[in-house]
């Protein structure tokens, strides 16, 4: 990080960034039509995407529970990946949602768990700079980094 570098990689803001930046950056590149990545705060963001192109007759009711769940997870694999002690509250939304869809019983929580971090890995660089990408428009905005 240079000096000067405008992002605070400390911040709740940041973490909240790359937590949003890895949704979104795993749900593409398991095929979602991603429309919008938004960061409101520390620990509020979202990932809108749309579900009509994807979610169809294209995959298997067990690889939409797949994609559906390591997309979900990838938020929180982030947070682990940093080694941050407490992560936002979204971490723990993002994990229900996950034990939700393992217990319809089509995946494991292992084989979701090691493809999230699979996809994470593959994908770090382009979560990183995603992320500062929002990161910094939340500065612009005003957003303060905490």
């Amino acid at each position: 990080m240079l000096f000067d570098d405008p992002v605070n990689t400390s911040s709740e803001l940041w973490k909240t960034c790359i937590h949003e930046a890895a949704h979104a950056v795993v749900r593409r590149k398991l095929g979602f039509t991603i429309t919008l990545v938004w960061v409101e705060g520390p620990g509020r963001g979202w990932v809108n995407f749309d579900l009509s192109r994807r979610l169809d007759k294209r995959w298997t009711p067990r690889e939409r529970d797949l994609y559906w769940a390591v997309g979900t997870l990838a938020g929180p694999d982030a947070h682990e990946r940093l080694q941050w002690f407490f992560a936002p509250k979204g971490c723990e939304g993002d994990r229900a949602r996950v034990d939700q869809i393992v217990s319809r019983g089509l995946v494991t929580y292992a084989e979701v768990e090691a493809n999230t971090k699979r996809e994470v890995s593959r994908g770090w660089g382009t979560i990183k700079r995603e992320a500062r990408s929002l990161y910094l428009d939340a500065i612009r905005r005003g957003i303060e980094p905490n």
